[in-house]
């Protein structure tokens, strides 16, 4: 407080309540000693991009028909946390299906077996228009938004089962 680095303010315009605001000075500690400080990381992973995921699904659908993707090779990281090239990843919640490009794309990396299931309500036909598309096109091949013929990942097969609503009873 004697340094100015803790700040009481009204938490709103009405005047109801207050709000602790700490500060943190970039040449000066809390003590007001002079110290070097650089600008905190803003995320852990530099080195891929949100920007990276809608490029995948431009280049796959010359359009950018899916808004919310994860970039391929977050979830190549992410499955390679388990160090096993045959285990089977399960994916609830598909929408693109990110997960299963990445299971196969890993699998063609590393040599690994690896299975994916993907799992969506077709919420506004995801999986018939996006999902399933996605995954056919990665597998078959496909040429990109530049023109440009990406080779297929041969070896994987894709299946597509539909049920009906179960519904639940209270127990």
């Amino acid at each position: 407080i004697a340094n100015k680095f803790i700040d009481f303010r009204k938490a709103d315009k009405k005047g109801s309540g207050w709000t602790v605001c700490y500060k943190n000075y970039l040449n000066v500690d809390n003590e007001n000693n002079l110290m070097n400080r650089s600008a905190p990381l803003k995320n852990m992973i530099i080195d891929i991009k949100n920007a990276d995921a809608a490029a995948d699904i431009k280049d796959i659908f010359t359009d950018n028909i899916f808004k919310y993707t994860k970039p391929v090779k977050l979830i190549q990281r992410v499955i390679n946390f388990s160090n096993n090239s045959n285990s089977t990843i399960l994916d609830f919640f598909a929408g693109s299906g990110t997960t299963l490009h990445a299971t196969m794309a890993l699998n063609a990396e590393d040599g690994g077996n690896r299975q994916c299931i993907l799992v969506t309500n077709n919420e506004n036909n995801i999986c018939e228009e996006v999902t399933y598309e996605r995954n056919k096109r990665v597998i078959q091949g496909y040429t990109n938004a530049k023109g440009v013929a990406v080779e297929g990942l041969k070896n994987n097969n894709l299946r597509y089962f539909k049920s009906e609503y179960v519904s639940r009873e209270t127990s």
